[in-house]
């Protein structure tokens, strides 16, 4: 008897499941998004306001409406001064989907203050007032290691791996480490100084300009305190120098200096970054896309960055070596 109403039960559950009408898509609702991003490495910071939609199908891409939002007040305080944000238009460079110009509230300090709380504001019409706020991260220290320091100035005698130690600020949230080679060509653009990044990581050389290069990403703090270390190996520095060489072959190239940099993000910056920039491999499929979001009242974020360098002179007759 037991398991003749089991099974009845069960059955009245199958039947009334079927009547709910399955939507692929969920629920629709209508919120503000806001992105900004504040940094003492930029002089101009853009906030901009749009709304979610609603796709006529299943494909986002199908909706050609930038849903833009131009009728806010947009405001930033710090240090309890706040300035209105200028409502602004940016000329749009890929028209492939949207036809509209970028509508932006443009905030010029003149500075951002390092390890100083700054909030936003921004009241708009049918939606009410959202805030948010971010801290730009402290500064952090950097230093190459000593024995690393020959590698980088002559790198044709001394082949060891170039290590640099970084020392993330207590607010900062993540943080990684850049390696650039800058230089100029003066029988092409005399006095114009270009970079050349230098990976952690070449794969699949075939010759001096054709290879794979992996490039250092940001990451989260790895240990509680103290410095971490990254390491380039010193393939992956000749292999950056003697790319510039074979890119101007023909032209005289003078190498000026190595610059080393930690970009380090605050928390709502790289939590936002790492659920986007997640979850995407070719043999997953997620149903909980998950989200991130710091604004109060809507969705997006307000973060920040900063970044610090180092640098090493490389000598005249730099580098010595030759593309075989």
């Amino acid at each position: 008897m037991t398991r003749i109403r089991s099974s009845i039960t069960l059955w009245l559950l199958v039947l009334l499941a079927c009547e709910v009408p399955f939507d692929p898509k969920g629920e629709f609702l209508d919120r503000v998004v806001v992105f900004g991003i504040l940094s003492p490495q930029k002089t101009v910071h853009v906030v901009r306001l749009s709304t979610t939609y609603d796709p006529p199908q299943f494909d986002p891409l199908e909706s050609t409406n930038s849903n833009q939002i131009s009728n806010a007040t947009v405001m930033i305080t710090v240090n309890a001064v706040s300035a209105v944000l200028r409502d602004s238009t940016f000329q749009r460079t890929d028209t492939s989907r949207f036809q509209d110009s970028i509508h932006a509230f443009v905030y010029t300090p003149g500075t951002i203050q390092r390890g100083v709380p700054y909030s936003l504001s921004a009241v708009i019409p049918g939606y009410g007032t959202l805030t948010a706020s971010t801290t730009p991260p402290s500064t952090g220290f950097i230093e190459i290691d000593n024995d690393s320091r020959p590698t980088l100035t002559n790198p044709d005698v001394n082949r060891t791996n170039v290590i640099v130690f970084a020392t993330q600020t207590n607010n900062a949230e993540a943080h990684a480490i850049k390696m650039f080679l800058e230089y100029e060509v003066p029988t092409l653009d005399p006095g114009i100084l270009r970079k050349e990044e230098i990976p952690i990581l070449t794969t699949n050389y075939q010759d001096c300009l054709t290879y794979d290069a992996v490039y250092p990403q940001i990451r989260r703090r790895q240990q509680a305190s103290g410095r971490e270390a990254w390491v380039f190996p010193y393939v992956s520095y000749r292999r950056a120098i003697l790319k510039i060489l074979e890119s101007h072959e023909g032209h005289t190239v003078e190498f000026k200096r190595v610059i080393v940099t930690m970009i380090q993000a605050d928390k709502h910056l790289y939590s936002y970054f790492s659920l986007v920039g997640g979850f995407r491999d070719e043999f997953s499929i997620r149903v909980d896309e998950p989200n991130y979001t710091n604004i109060d009242g809507g969705l997006g974020f307000f973060g920040s960055f900063t970044a610090d360098s180092l640098s090493v002179t490389l000598p005249v007759d730099f580098p010595k070596i030759t593309c075989p």
